[in-house]
């Protein structure tokens, strides 16, 4: 059953009935938000959904999977076309999720099929890996008996259904995403894989007793999950296990880490694409295609669905995950929290695109509970609509070409496709806006009551519903006044702050207050308070002017004392700290009497040098030459700075100029000689005194 464009009018009521009938807590003010366009009735639960031009027609069909191995084909009208098979469900296994995308870069888009639960279940004989040639191996202390897995695959088959490729899968593929990760124009599939697996074995325990062997079958269950990356042609080039440990490292049996979603984008802007990967236990994974793992961030449930986009217009993209529990986050690129909220069921879908016409990037979201919710980037609700049964998938776009956003949706048992109503999701936006400016103007938020009335007039203005522009324009007008009182209070409070400040002495805060007093009265056009405020800030310069003159004069004090103790680089550093002061409040005379200080100590190294030129102290001589030029040339002393680089000059002619060695004279040596020459005869002389007999 299908209904379409043409429905008879009885039915449209009868489901309209129905739809408000169910509806646990709809939204009255955007109850027509959505125009019914039809419905397909078909079997089962819906695990995907996608737009393909089977025919090469232009207009796209509509692809729906329905737990199983098959694929409907609908027109975009809803009525059904053909059936495609990617095979036996007991070869390939059931269809988990659906991507439609130009996969090979001929410009025609294909169908992705994921694929799971496809048992492989072995079983071994007990004494299969026990005994060998009928003889014990004693070494064999445990064997696989029995393997309990679920496989998957990818199958991708062109628009009009023929396979193209198939591989299969160590675990079910529980979703897909596409990209072309390495920029050739051919896109990249990042498949989320995992599922329970059991692994049987027969473990030798000891023996009894009677010495009889004992043997125990013990089950091992994992559901680590991974994901894996394939080429255009199904060929592997990346696969990686996320495993699930405890603080041992050591991995946790039974804990069920499948991953459940993926995503394969570059989020970051380095050219460089992420695969992000969130789990069963709640966890969104980042790595990076070319360093690996690069974060982690907990979710607060199996995280289902991720998407990306840049939504606070900062050039960079942000990451969107939903939930089994409801929650719905923004994340940064690099995994920092934004915002969240928590919605009354599993989110299984979600979509990013201007969904109303009102040129803000919106998150559509289909949920459990059986509504539509659409968030703007900063995590504000803009509306909602009931469908009347949860929401399998959903996917978006303009199906039928007429200038509409549609929403396409599957739910157990029915597709139904959805037309935007601009104008009236606009005007409602625009009728809450105004509410809101009223409600926040009521509170004294005047800032956020302004922007809703702004947003409102701009609105009403943009879809030509003129008769509400007057009252609009009479709220603008109060709330801005209602601002303007506000300013000025805040203006009046930071004037007297500055007023305290500076009978406190402390001219830097009174400056400040004053300075923010003064922006806020000419923010809001108050020609008084501007006055009084800029006479404040004249007393506050002049009284910093003079605290700073004082300081100035200290510091040169302090360098006319360490010249007289000849601490001429001390008192050169402090000569220039007071400059700068004097600089700065325009005190003249208080520069050129720091330059005479320090044109005075250029002076004196210019004698010192001298005085090491005459001695032959060459290097020390063009130290203070090269000291006396630099001060000189600081202070702009031009005569003397000549005269010093001419001394530097003479300096270095000086030390090139060659030195005549001068020959050793004799006489020192000679006197040497003779001094010894007397000196061996008198202790000669004395021995032979020494020698004589004694009478």
């Amino acid at each position: 059953m299908h209904l379409h464009r043409h429905i008879p009018i009885a039915i449209i009521l009868a489901l309209a009935i129905a739809h408000t009938a169910s509806a646990q807590s709809s939204t009255s003010s955007f109850e027509k938000a959505l125009t019914l366009e039809w419905y397909y009735q078909a079997n089962g639960t819906a695990t995907g959904l996608g737009a393909v031009d089977v025919n090469g027609d232009g207009p796209p069909e509509i692809a729906a999977s329905y737990d199983s191995s098959d694929i409907i084909i609908l027109d975009r009208y809803g009525h059904y076309k053909t059936n495609y098979s990617v095979g036996e469900v007991k070869d390939v296994g059931r269809i988990y999720d659906l991507k439609v995308v130009d996969v090979n870069g001929d410009g025609k888009n294909e169908i992705i099929a994921a694929l799971g639960a496809l048992r492989y279940k072995v079983k071994y004989n007990l004494n299969q890996f026990k005994n060998v040639d009928n003889r014990t191996v004693e070494l064999i202390r445990k064997s696989l008996y029995e393997i309990d897995h679920n496989l998957g695959g990818i199958t991708v088959l062109k628009p009009t259904g023929e396979i193209l490729w198939h591989v299969q899968t160590e675990q079910s593929v529980n979703a897909i995403s596409t990209s072309d990760v390495y920029h050739t124009q051919e896109q990249h599939l990042l498949a989320a894989l995992g599922a329970f697996q059991k692994d049987t074995y027969n473990e030798y325990k000891g023996v009894d007793i009677n010495g009889t062997e004992i043997w125990n079958l013990t089950d091992y269950v994992l559901q680590n999950g991974s994901f894996e990356l394939y080429d255009s042609k199904g060929t592997l080039n990346t696969s990686r296990y996320i495993y699930l440990v405890d603080q041992n490292k050591y991995l946790i049996e039974g804990a069920n880490n499948n991953v459940r979603s993926v995503l394969a984008a570059d989020i970051n802007g380095d050219g460089v694409a992420e695969f992000l990967a969130g789990t069963e236990a709640g966890t969104l994974y980042a790595y990076n295609n070319s360093n690996g793992f690069t974060w982690s961030q907990a979710v607060g449930g199996s995280v289902r669905v991720l998407s990306a986009a840049d939504l606070t217009k900062d050039d960079g993209q942000e990451i969107v995950a939903g939930t089994s529990n409801g929650q719905l986050a923004l994340f940064t690129s690099k995994g920092k929290l934004i915002w969240q909220t928590r919605l009354p069921g599993v989110i299984s879908s979600l979509t990013i695109q201007d969904i109303d016409g009102n040129e803000i990037t919106d998150i559509v979201v289909g949920c459990g509970d059986g509504y539509i919710y659409v968030y703007d980037g900063l995590g504000n609700l803009a509306w909602k609509f009931y469908t009347g049964s949860p929401i399998h998938r959903l996917i978006t776009g303009d199906f039928n070409e007429n200038g509409y956003a549609d929403i396409i949706i599957a739910t157990k048992g029915n597709i139904t496709m959805y037309e935007v109503n601009n104008l009236y999701v606009q005007r409602e936006q625009a009728n809450t806006f105004y509410d809101k400016a009223i409600e926040y103007s009521n509170a004294q938020d005047y800032v956020v009551a302004l922007i809703y009335a702004q947003r409102a007039r701009s609105i009403y203005e943009r879809i030509g519903l003129t008769e509400n522009l007057p009252k609009t324009d009479i709220l603008i007008k109060s709330i801005t006044e209602d601002l303007k009182s506000e300013k000025k209070l805040s203006g009046e409070y930071n004037y007297e702050h500055a007023l305290n400040y500076f009978s406190q002495n402390d001219y830097r805060t009174s400056q400040t207050y004053a300075q923010r007093a003064l922006s806020i009265f000419t923010e809001i056009g108050d020609t008084d308070g501007q006055n009084k405020v800029n006479r404040l800030l004249s007393q506050i310069d002049d009284e910093l002017r003079l605290f700073r003159k004082t300081e100035a004069d200290g510091l040169y004090s302090r360098a006319l004392s360490y010249n007289s103790f000849s601490n001429y680089s001390g008192a050169v550093i402090l000569s220039r700290k007071a400059r700068d002061i004097y600089d700065e409040i325009n005190e003249t005379n208080g520069s050129i009497t720091c330059n005479a200080l320090i044109g005075q100590i250029g002076d004196t190294f210019y004698l010192k040098a001298l005085q090491n030129y005459n001695l032959t102290d060459y290097q020390t001589a063009l130290f203070y030459a090269n000291q006396s030029y630099s001060l000189y040339v600081e202070v702009q002393y031009w005569p003397q700075s000549g005269k010093a680089e001419a001394l530097m000059k003479d300096i270095v002619a000086a030390m090139n100029k060659p030195q005549v060695q001068e020959q050793p004279s004799k006489l020192p040596l000679v006197a040497v000689a003779v001094i010894a020459v007397v000196v061996i005869l008198a202790v000669v002389k004395t021995r032979k005194r020494s020698s004589k007999p004694v009478m």
